[in-house]
């Protein structure tokens, strides 16, 4: 249960500002939600949600706000490099 309310928290902190978790060693709990992955050539990481599950918490926590914030929203974080191949399937 704790993990659930940690995740849930971690997908609404996301959605509210996707620049909190432009790090991959960011101090909150991030990687209860992201798996760090390396691209082909190793060169850079991508941030992945890696379970159906995970990804619903955030779809859910995107559905609470307007469709002008969601739309920005994913504007603001497709901009970040490490979160372009996530936003693909959210």
């Amino acid at each position: 249960m704790q993990l659930q309310v940690t995740a849930t928290n971690v997908a609404k902190n996301f959605v509210q500002n996707p620049n909190s978790m432009e790090a991959a060693s960011s101090p909150d709990e991030s990687h209860v939600l992201f798996t760090v992955t390396p691209d082909e050539d190793r060169s850079a990481f991508t941030l992945r949600v890696t379970t159906p599950y995970l990804r619903d918490l955030v779809r859910e926590e995107i559905t609470k706000f307007d469709a002008a914030y969601q739309a920005s929203f994913y504007q603001l974080a497709s901009d970040l490099p490490q979160f372009q191949a996530t936003l693909g399937y959210i």
